[in-house]
This record gives C-alpha cells, structure tokens and sequence, in this order.
C-alpha cells in the first residue's frame, strides 16, 4: 500500500496529509472484520480480507481526515451528515468499530485533551435547571407530532419494546412492554399511579384503560401534553387520566405506585439524587416504583460522565445515561429503596431501532413537512444505524426495588417487585450495544453512550508534542467556522490542564 501521507495530491494541505497518515496507522491494527476505504481512484484495505464482516466507506473530500483527527467521533457523524464520506454498509462499519474498540480507542483518548473542556462547557451550558429543562425537552419532543409518528408504533411508544416472540410486530412488542410493567407494579382499580414522562399518553391510557386505575402523569413538551390530552378525551378517559405540564420536582402529593419509562436519561447527572429523593416523597409507604431506563455500562461510566457525546449533543440536549451501579448507589444513599430484580432487554432495543429505522426509511411512509426531513434524516440515520450491528444481549437488567415497609427479606411478594428498572446496561442513543461502541474511536458515528468528546483540538497524545501543537494551532480550523486564535488555544489548555483525568 502506498504510503497515505504521500499519495494525495502535492496542493493538499500537510497537515490532511499528517491526518491521513495517523488515521491510517490506526486503522492498520483492526483485528476483527475487513474495511475498505475508497478515495477517488485508491482503494485502501485494512483488517481480516477473509473477514465475513466487511465494511466499505468512501471519502469525499481529503479534509474529512483532519476533521476526524482533531474532531473525533462527534466529528465523525458531523462530517457524515455534512457529506463528506459516505458508507453503504453503515451497521456493518459500526460492527468492525465495535469489535476493533480498544484500537481505534486510543485516538479517541488521546486527542481529547483540549476539546473536552470546550464540549462540557456546552454541554454545562444546558444543564437541567427547571428553566432549561424546558427548552431541552422542547428542542427534542416539540419537534412535531407528525414526525414521531412517521416511525413510532401505532400507540406513539418512544421507548424499548418487549419482544416475547418472533412473529410480533412493533405494535404488539411495545403493548407487550406496557403489560409488563403495569402486571409489576401490581395495579388494581384501586391504585393512584404516578407517571414521570407522559410521552404520547400510552401508558397512562392504557394502565387506566386495562387496570382500571387513576392516573397523573406529567411531561414538559406542549407537543405531547397537548396529543396526550387530546388522547384521554378521545378514549373518554379524562376522568381517570390528568396530564400536567409540570416539572416532577414540582409534583406534589402521594401515591399508591410510580412509573417512568427512560425519562430518567433526560435528567441530568447533578439533577439524578433529586430525582430519586422526589420519586421516594410522592410514594405512600409500601408503594411500587417502576423505572425503564437506557444505561451505560459501569465501566465506562467515569470517562462517560466527563465527556460529551453525538447524542447530548445533537438528540438529547441537557441528557445524561446513568449507570445500573450509579443508581443502585443513589438510590442507598438518597432513599431507603432497595433494588429486587434486573431484567436483560438489550436484544429487545436493538430490534425496536431496527423497527423505527425501518419505518422511517420506508419510501412509501411519506413525512409532509420537507424541514423536518431534511433536519432528521441524517441524524435519525446516524442514531439508529446502530440498531441492527448485533443482537447479542447487551448487558442489560431489570431490577425492582420497595419502599419501605417491604425491607425485611422476602417481605415482598414473589410475584411483583416493587421498583422496576428496566436498565439497557449498553447504552441507548444509539442504544443497543452503544458500550461496544464507547471506544470505537474517531469513525465511532453514533457515539450512544461512549461519552466521548465532541471535539479534540490539536495532535499533543499523538506524539506530536506540545510544540506541534502550538505550531499547528493557526491553521485549526474549528468546526469549520473560524481559524483559532492562538489566546484561544492556551485558555483551553489552561481548562485542560483543570479539567483532566
């Protein structure tokens, strides 16, 4: 293979030429699968070429080298939905960077350094104070109803499926989903329930509809609380279901049992004991709690937690995945909730991606408002091409947990635990095997739950040093809109210096 730093043209930059070269050394140690990088006339291999996994991407413009260099996977998706490269196998692409993650990983960390403080302070920038909250719910939900229901179930659930057998559609996995929760918190016609993120109103119907029980349930989208209104009065059920556009840690009042079905992504980390403290207080004693949540796998939770990723940065602003040991360790100290069970629904996730990738892509399923296509399309295929890389279970759980009243041993009943969470221990935004993905490195487009920044500045880990840096830092172009002042490169390293591991 021709050196790559030599093989592009004499009038590209040197520093797309040093880009090149980096990436394609990395690339080089793929173990597992077989990837072929297309540029114009070349054809580059890397990896196994008897591999059965095979992957195809072609390069668009020769700056898309130095964009993923000093980007990294944010960069990636970035330059993905931009057109600068292009791939025809993207769940395979997905599957040879999962596989090969500790690899590619290692440009991932290294070129991190000084983007990191400039992704969190973003990232900072919309924490989920009550004021704020409102507007990062309202920049994902408020997008139109019209749009979630172009790939949403019949009954609008955006949220994991349950798939208990093959022959089921999305409809009746999601239907399934729903039985099984309300069958876990025990409801009989008796029971008040409490619902943390209405949604479209699916839930909330269906536990009154189905249970017979009452039904509070709040959300703080005008788009869904306005659509689940509408529902309940549809189904002639507003006298059994009251939807509020209320904040939860303004809820006030007890309740027999609590649901909330991956609302608790949209929290926030500095927000997640108050949380769980509010849940606690408007549950009467003995009361049950179930919680279906997207995780990330604990081992990736320190370097998640201090990063930003594609997904909090374009999908889910102000979000945030917890992990099954961090909840497990909020819910000791902050509430006397104790966890009963865990339930493995990763395989169920990446079918239910599947499914909405399907849907959405579908020619004849036609979205009227052009804005919203053009604006979703990319990103809604970057989310969801990982749906289908791997249905091997992630490692996901279920886990239930009583209030008090119920922590003696065995004081709960076999049959229903009493907090249920539903917990996707690999991740979501991307959501089904997104841990694989955390260090896939800086072709890692959907980023679900890798945590990984979203943009590293300069070469300082790849062996360049700090002069190579200083030398290089007025020709970064960041994010395409301005060349970096060099004041500006040594406040981030400044920050840098602060915020480092």
């Amino acid at each position: 293979m021709t050196d790559p730093v030599f093989a592009l043209e004499p009038d590209v930059p040197r520093n797309v030429r040093l880009a090149r070269w980096l990436l394609f050394r990395l690339l080089s140690g793929l173990r597992e699968g077989s990837l072929t990088v297309r540029e114009g006339a070349q054809t580059f291999h890397f990896g196994d070429p008897a591999a059965a996994l095979r992957a195809e991407a072609r390069v668009c413009t020769p700056e898309v080298y130095w964009r993923l260099l000093t980007g990294g996977s944010l960069a990636a998706a970035e330059a993905w939905m931009d057109g600068d490269w292009e791939s025809h196998q993207l769940t395979a692409l997905l599957q040879i960077l999962a596989r090969n993650g500790e690899v590619l990983g290692r440009l991932e960390r290294g070129f991190r350094l000084l983007g990191k403080p400039v992704a969190r302070l973003r990232h900072w920038t919309r924490r989920n104070t009550r004021a704020q909250a409102r507007e990062n719910i309202a920049a994902h939900y408020d997008l139109g109803n019209e749009f979630y229901a172009h790939f949403l179930d019949d009954d609008l659930l955006y949220s994991s499926a349950l798939f208990t057998d093959d022959q089921q559609d999305l409809t009746q996995a999601q239907r399934a989903k729903m039985a099984r929760l309300c069958d876990q918190l025990a409801l009989t016609p008796g029971d008040h329930l409490l619902e943390i993120g209405t949604g479209w109103g699916a839930l909330a119907e269906y536990a009154a509809r189905h249970y017979g029980c009452r039904v509070t349930t709040t959300t703080l989208s005008r788009e869904q609380h306005r659509w689940a209104t509408e529902r309940m009065a549809r189904a002639g059920l507003q006298d059994r279901v009251e939807v509020l556009l209320c904040d939860y840690r303004d809820l006030r009042g007890e309740y027999d049992k609590l649901v909330s079905v991956e609302m608790i992504e949209a929290v926030g980390q500095r927000y997640l004991p108050a949380f769980f403290r509010t849940c606690q207080a408007r549950l009467r004693p003995g009361g049950r709690m179930a919680l279906q949540a997207i995780t990330i796998q604990d081992q990736r939770y320190r370097d998640y937690s201090k990063s930003v990723d594609f997904i909090q940065r374009y999908i889910f602003p102000g979000g945030f995945l917890p992990s099954i040991t961090a909840m497990s360790e909020l819910m000791t100290r902050h509430t006397d909730f104790v966890v009963r069970n865990l339930f493995d629904m990763g395989p169920d996730y990446a079918r239910t991606l599947a499914h909405w990738r399907q849907r959405f892509t579908t020619p004849g399923r036609i979205l009227k408002s052009s804005a919203l296509m053009s604006a979703s399309a990319g990103c809604g295929s970057t989310t969801s091409a990982t749906a289908k890389p791997d249905l091997t279970p992630a490692p996901s759980a279920w886990c239930s947990s009583p209030r008090s009243g119920y922590d003696t041993p065995g004081a709960a009943p076999a049959d229903g635990p009493r907090v249920r969470c539903l917990l996707d221990a690999g991740g979501d935004a991307a959501r089904a095997r997104s841990a694989d993905l955390a260090d896939a490195g800086p072709l890692r487009l959907a980023a679900a739950a890798g945590g990984q920044p979203s943009a590293a500045l300069l070469l300082a880990a790849a062996g360049c040093g700090l002069d190579a840096c200083w030398a290089l830092a007025g020709l970064i172009d960041f994010r395409g809109d301005s060349l970096l002042p060099l004041w500006m490169v040594a406040l981030w390293l400044m920050f840098a210096v602060v915020w480092t591991d």
